[in-house]
């Protein structure tokens, strides 16, 4: 999965990687909060940011900082 920016313009900003060697799904759970954060909820079969699977698919959440 990855995640870009783009300013109001639309002229790119950043990008960022998020996932695990094995399969990885943000569906469509990409939101944003009223001070521009953005998040990120999905599942995944593998381990994920240096954390360890606990079981078949694991739940994410995660917080990029506007």
């Amino acid at each position: 999965m990855f995640l870009a920016k783009y300013d109001n313009a639309g002229t790119y900003q950043w990008k960022t990687n998020l996932g695990s060697a094995v399969f990885n799904t943000a569906e469509a759970s990409v939101v944003t909060d009223s001070l521009g954060n953005v998040y990120v909820t999905g599942h995944t079969s593998g381990d994920l940011d240096g954390q360890f699977k606990t079981g078949v698919n694991d739940l994410f959440i995660t917080k990029y900082n506007a």
